[in-house]
């Protein structure tokens, strides 16, 4: 690093030079920083214990400070480092979160760049409409150093009060949501040493997540399966209208089909089917709802590929398999889109409520309907889970975590033509013919 005479006239000269860092003659750790345009600072360099990487920390602005101040300053600096082992740059960012508030430390979490996986915008936005809706208004002006256990415990009793309401069901589970993001701040300005504690130590649960009534959504029976795909293709008597429109009901019965979540199928381009001897669908590890976050291939038994080559027919130039509503229910959203997630399951809460069924009967529900058919024909636990792509167990070892690359896509082909033959035995009502794997 270069070093330059330590007077007024050699440190003015320098600033209207380059960008650039100097150290300054005599002055141990000092440096000035030349930030191009006449701008600098000052700076120190130091290590703050032996062994310890180097760091640096701004004094001063090289425009306003003084050379002898600087001078003065640094060694203030250094000396209380020796004497006490006071880290400059670690109390400057101390005073510094002293005056931050709850707020602030949310949106630095938010935005952490060091977070082992990125953020899904999904998973962002729903963390800010929880924090405007039950947080901010409550401790969002509290200083961070200042927030303590009963204000954080009392907050969430409040958000527990206002989101419960025995009739519509509501048991306050946003208070257990906005007690864990909470919760997340606060170890993360421990992490940062903004704070000497966590405020939320000790604060129970306020809601249980499991429902004291046990299990609140089921798959469907066969009969009420068979009666909602059927009528999936009918018309209501009053007004005429269809149950589901045309690439709603596809994405319903890919649903059913494939045991994919909806919103992995919604946002399938055109582009990531593939036909033929074995024709399969490509999900992305980046598509919203893919929750491993790896890419996987989904065979396409005869009456899935089937769907699919009529959505294709009927998207006309646009990419997506199943294309947004173009007209002006899309709310201003211009170019090409695909249809909401949320589109295929009002179409089922309507159906249901003209059919009859259950209100606990959930699209996603459709998932576990595949695993216990499965189940039932003997098709083994493993390639279960890897039709269901789950999170958790997809890989049983650390060998074949690292080394394999086998997809499975043998036997998840004949387990979901083995479905498929079965839920055509449900639709049809006939008995069941005594399908298995082996």
């Amino acid at each position: 690093m270069p070093e330059i005479a330590c007077n007024v006239l050699t440190v003015k000269s320098r600033l209207k030079g380059e960008r650039a860092v100097y150290q300054i003659a005599g002055v141990p750790g000092l440096h000035l920083a030349v930030l191009g345009g006449g701008r600098g600072s000052w700076r120190i360099r130091y290590r703050p214990h032996r062994g310890t990487e180097k760091k640096w920390h701004t004094i001063g602005d090289a425009q306003t400070v003084e050379l002898g101040d600087a001078i003065k300053k640094a060694r203030d600096l250094l000396a209380t480092l020796q004497l006490d082992g006071t880290d400059p740059r670690a109390q400057a960012e101390k005073r510094a979160a002293a005056t931050m508030t709850f707020a602030d430390v949310y949106r630095e979490w938010l935005e952490h760049p060091g977070r082992a996986r990125t953020l899904r915008s999904r998973t962002r936005s729903e963390y800010d409409r929880l924090f405007k809706t039950h947080v901010e208004h409550r401790i969002g002006k509290v200083k961070m150093a200042l927030l303590d256990k009963a204000t954080v415990k009392a907050k969430v009793e409040e958000v527990r009060t206002a989101s419960t309401n025995a009739k519509m069901g509501h048991r306050g589970l946003q208070a257990a949501k906005a007690l864990q993001m909470i919760r997340s701040v606060c170890r993360y300005a421990l992490a940062k040493e903004y704070v000497d504690r966590d405020a939320t130590f000790g604060i129970e649960q306020p809601v249980p997540d499991e429902h004291p009534d046990g299990r609140q959504n089921r798959p469907p029976t066969n009969d009420e399966l068979k009666t909602l795909w059927l009528a999936a293709d009918g018309v209501r008597a009053k007004p005429k209208r269809e149950f589901m429109a045309p690439q709603t009901r596809r994405v319903f019965k890919l649903a059913v089909l494939l045991g994919k979540r909806i919103s992995e199928l919604v946002g399938v381009l055109k582009s990531e089917v593939e036909f033929g001897d074995n024709a399969n669908l490509f999900i992305p590890g980046t598509r919203e709802g893919n929750k491993s976050r790896e890419d996987q291939r989904v065979p396409l038994p005869p009456l899935a590929e089937k769907i699919i080559r009529e959505a294709i027919a009927e998207a006309g130039t646009s990419p997506f398999l199943f294309p947004g509503d173009g007209s002006k229910r899309a709310k201003g959203r211009q170019g090409d889109f695909s249809i909401s997630r949320h589109t295929p399951s009002h179409a089922l809460r309507k159906l249901k409520a003209d059919l009859g069924i259950a209100e606990n009967v959930r699209l996603h529900d459709m998932r576990g309907l595949i695993v216990d058919q499965l189940a039932a024909m003997g098709v083994p636990s493993e390639y279960r889970s890897h039709i269901l792509h789950h999170t958790g167990d997809m890989r049983a070892t650390l060998a074949n975590d690292i080394y394999s690359t086998y997809d499975f896509l043998p036997e998840k082909r004949r387990a979901l033509e083995l479905w498929e033959k079965r839920l055509l035995e449900i639709i049809d009502g006939r008995k069941p013919s005594g399908l298995k794997w082996d």
